[in-house]
């Protein structure tokens, strides 16, 4: 996992999966890999970077050999992107309490409001290689 930057997501989720289509438009290097939380491999992984975290349900994050979850997820996720979407790491100067608190609320209503697929997203063609 030296090197790699791969995203474990929630693939049933809309929310979350508008959030993988729109990193692959932002990434023109693919430089981050993709994996549903459900399939075996993402619980694999969680396995091996040892997460314990039952709140990661929906994004998490590892880099290297660390891992980040929830709010905290997402912004080591902007501030990897090219762009200026870096500059949204800025954020990151909430005290953590507080982002996962807006993350939390939004993730346990992501369902109701951006709705749910029955199955996890099949990737095209073009950019299966990137999903793990």
């Amino acid at each position: 996992m030296k090197n790699m930057r791969i995203i474990l997501f929630d693939g049933v989720c809309n929310l979350c999966n508008r959030m993988v289509q729109f990193i692959i438009r932002h990434d023109p290097y693919a430089r981050f890999y993709f994996v549903s939380l459900q399939s075996e491999n993402g619980q694999l992984l969680l396995k091996q970077a040892g997460v314990l975290d039952t709140k990661c349900s929906s994004v998490v994050y590892l880099r290297d050999e660390c891992y980040f979850l929830r709010s905290t997820a997402i912004l080591h996720i902007f501030k990897d992107m090219r762009g200026g979407w870096h500059l949204l790491y800025a954020f990151v100067v909430i005290p953590r309490f507080i982002r996962d608190a807006i993350y939390d609320m939004v993730a346990r209503m992501r369902y109701h409001i951006w709705g749910k697929r029955p199955e996890c997203m099949i990737p095209s063609e073009n950019i299966r290689e990137r999903f793990l």
